[in-house]
């Protein structure tokens, strides 16, 4: 300890300004090769450098609080765009009072509006239920949900447009998503680019990677979303602790009621035609997909469920192409 006491006196002699515990804790295990816990270094701070404590405390950031008054009071939406660059763009959603995932889908992009407003059209035909207010980011591929959040509620303020760091529901999602299973599809796809499996500038590629991967990922997301939606999360300051599944049915058992509203049916099937979406695309190429599930059915190749499986399909699927004549 009085070594630690040491090395703390010397940086805040030598230090230029008054820096706070964790960047002093970065500098010696750093500086002096010391692994030191930043708890310790907060408390010597405390003692020999009383005054610096003092000032930080006084220009602290205070978090926001986050409050919502029960399920659909607000819902959070955003598109993923991490694995993008293989052409898979992935788009969810979060009830802001049960964490519950309301959405978790993907497709071709996240830029089209009509897709984006698919997805909230489903949602809100399934459970008959439009949230009270949308918060999402001012981006044009959001103008359809802004259109149909005052069409179903009346309202100007049933939308809220908000940067990502303040559309915290779905960010704090997003980054545990990515730990847990984007991660590894990057590095997986990366894998086959390094082998020159996979050639981004090949349509051919692309399509076939589409056709064999995306109904793979799909999979997996509902997966996610069915154990995300059923784990327990914690208590907070700002809202209840238990199964989003749960808190989002059930919100009377805790004391609070579901704000959303419910849209009639005449507004739903407007809405439907409005935005005259059967089905969001799963493809760029129409003609190369019919023809790769030709291939499939020729050949009784069965749709695979795991991705090395479809790795192997995929190689194949490359190889009937290419003997028809195509450019891989």
């Amino acid at each position: 300890m009085n070594d630690l006491r040491n090395i703390i006196l010397n940086e805040l002699q030598t230090s230029n300004s008054k820096v706070g515990y964790r960047q002093m804790t970065e500098f010696i295990n750093l500086r002096y090769n010391v692994l030191v816990a930043k708890e310790k270094v907060r408390r010597l701070l405390r003692i020999l450098d009383p005054e610096g404590v003092q000032d930080r405390s006084r220009n602290v950031i205070r978090r926001r609080i986050y409050e919502t008054m029960g399920p659909n009071d607000v819902c959070h939406i955003d598109g993923n765009d991490k694995l993008k660059k293989w052409g898979f763009c992935i788009h969810g959603a979060v009830d802001g009072f049960s964490r519950k995932l309301l959405w978790l889908k993907v497709s071709t992009t996240n830029n089209d509006p009509a897709i984006i407003a698919k997805f909230y059209i489903e949602f809100v035909t399934k459970t008959k239920i439009v949230p009270k207010v949308v918060r999402m980011d001012r981006g044009t591929e959001n103008i359809y949900i802004q259109d149909l959040q005052v069409f179903f509620t009346n309202s100007d303020d049933s939308f809220l447009y908000a940067t990502s760091t303040r559309n915290q529901r779905i960010e704090s999602f997003w980054s545990r998503l990515k730990k847990y299973r984007l991660s590894w599809w990057i590095h997986f796809f990366e894998e086959m680019e390094k082998q020159g499996l996979f050639k981004s500038y090949m349509e051919t590629h692309i399509e076939t990677l589409l056709f064999v991967f995306l109904p793979i990922l799909q999979n997996e997301l509902n997966e996610f979303a069915r154990v995300w939606n059923s784990r327990n999360v914690r208590q907070s300051a700002s809202a209840p602790g238990g199964k989003p599944d749960i808190l989002y049915v059930m919100p009377q058992e805790i004391g609070f009621e579901n704000q959303g509203l419910v849209p009639s049916e005449d507004d739903l099937g407007v809405a439907a035609d409005v935005i005259g979406l059967d089905h969001c695309p799963v493809s760029k190429n129409e003609d190369l997909y019919e023809l790769l599930e030709c291939y499939c059915q020729i050949e009784n190749i069965l749709r695979p469920s795991d991705a090395l499986t479809g790795l192997d399909i995929y190689i194949t699927l490359l190889e009937y192409l290419e003997n028809d004549g195509f450019d891989i």
